[in-house]
């Protein structure tokens, strides 16, 4: 198992850092599982779950680079599942997409970005919820458990609970 859990939040002058974790990161991880991972190198395959966030899958006004960085990592993980190769190595790549989590990620970066306190940001956070660690745990496990996920998206959130984004599938309980 590789979790590429990479995530930080910055829109100021220093959001290119954001893009080199978020997604060079996530990228680089996943390039050195296929590595050492995989049977087709002598790996004894596995699972690669990159997390992304549920700002990967629609806009939010107040972190553009997040967002953006974010969206990068769901197509990535899909663009890596649908290789044709992908059977042979013996892996898988899934992407779990939380919501809002209660995590230092959270608070300091509305802090940092001096939008704690803004209005619609309170407005978007109380009307969407916001996850425990334990709920996205939760989550991550029924995803990992999966074995016929591979190119799986699963949206975590306090709103809409556990859930596959972009597919048919019933999600069973732990």
């Amino acid at each position: 198992i590789v979790v590429n859990n990479a995530g930080v939040n910055l829109e100021n002058e220093s959001w290119r850092t954001t893009i080199m974790v978020n997604v060079i990161g996530v990228i680089e991880g996943t390039k050195l599982a296929e590595k050492y991972m995989s049977k087709t190198s002598g790996g004894r395959g596995g699972v690669v779950v990159n997390v992304a966030s549920t700002a990967g899958l629609t806009p939010v006004f107040f972190m553009p680079v997040y967002v953006a960085s974010k969206y990068s990592v769901v197509g990535f993980t899909r663009s890596v599942a649908m290789n044709p190769d992908v059977g042979r190595s013996g892996l898988r790549f899934v992407c779990l997409c939380p919501g809002f989590t209660d995590t230092s990620l959270l608070s300091s970066g509305l802090k940092s970005e001096g939008i704690s306190g803004n209005k619609l940001v309170e407005e978007l956070l109380t009307s969407t919820g916001i996850n425990t660690v334990e709920f996205v745990v939760e989550g991550f496990m029924q995803l990992l458990l999966t074995d016929d996920n591979n190119g799986g998206v699963m949206v975590v959130t306090k709103q809409r609970g556990i859930r596959y984004h972009g597919r048919q599938r019933k999600v069973n309980k732990l």
